[in-house]
């Protein structure tokens, strides 16, 4: 019987052994873990900001628009008596701008929303003559706030990275 026993202890101290050993195997697992995670989420918001400041960067080399057009003498006769010859003349300058600034489109829109002049007037899919007053960059320019869209446009399911209007 004496044997019996110091095999039961022996196999009770090797089971409690192997718990301590899996205890110390999970709390090291669950530690490794936490601290993975912690640094994931430090690159990962350093990345976030990366690409925020990169993206804030691509957005304000487009902030001058709505300024320019705004004192475009053209672009100013053409909201306030629009004329077929006028919105020839913007829709040639809008081209020539966007060209060099290397955007999908510039446009510009009336006071009801309306595209009166686009960079893209020669294509099939231009933007002349849609009504953009659902859109939410219009509205904020109504309220006199600058208005930015980002996304893929819902009347021609093209990416548009940014866009600025303001109302005079």
């Amino acid at each position: 019987m004496h044997s019996r026993q110091k095999l039961l202890r022996l196999s009770l101290l090797l089971l409690a052994f192997a718990a301590l050993i899996a205890g110390t195997g999970l709390l090291a697992y669950r530690l490794s873990l936490a601290m993975g995670l912690a640094e994931l989420q430090v690159t990962g918001r350093h990345r976030l900001d990366l690409y925020a400041s990169s993206l804030e960067r691509e957005i304000d080399k487009y902030a001058y628009f709505s300024t320019t057009l705004g004192l475009e003498r053209d672009v100013l006769q053409l909201l306030a008596s629009p004329q077929p010859t006028l919105a020839g003349q913007v829709n040639r300058y809008l081209e020539q701008l966007n060209e060099r600034a290397g955007t999908l489109a510039i446009y510009v829109l009336d006071a009801q929303g309306r595209v009166v002049a686009s960079s893209n007037w020669r294509r099939p899919d231009s933007y002349l003559g849609e009504d953009l007053s659902f859109r939410a960059y219009f509205q904020n320019a109504v309220r006199g706030q600058p208005g930015r869209f980002y996304g893929i446009g819902s009347t021609t399911g093209h990416w548009a990275p940014a866009t600025r209007v303001s109302m005079p």
